[in-house]
């Protein structure tokens, strides 16, 4: 996950791309590219997928 996100960041940066989205059902993936986008003008967005009556552990990913 972390080379992905390094590789879109390189990539953002070469064409002015000011926002990226990225998928994150536990906030872990957010965090990492929090973590590599940091000292940048990318804008992060974080979507999910829709919980229903799932929650927690019963969720597709334990957490």
């Amino acid at each position: 996950m972390g080379e992905v996100i390094r590789i879109a960041r390189k990539r953002a940066l070469e064409l002015v791309i000011k926002k990226v989205v990225v998928v994150s059902e536990t906030g872990r993936s957010a965090l990492k590219a929090l973590n590599i986008l940091r000292g940048t003008e990318i804008r992060l967005i974080v979507v999910t997928h829709y919980p229903a009556k799932t929650w927690g552990p019963k969720g597709d990913i334990p957490i």
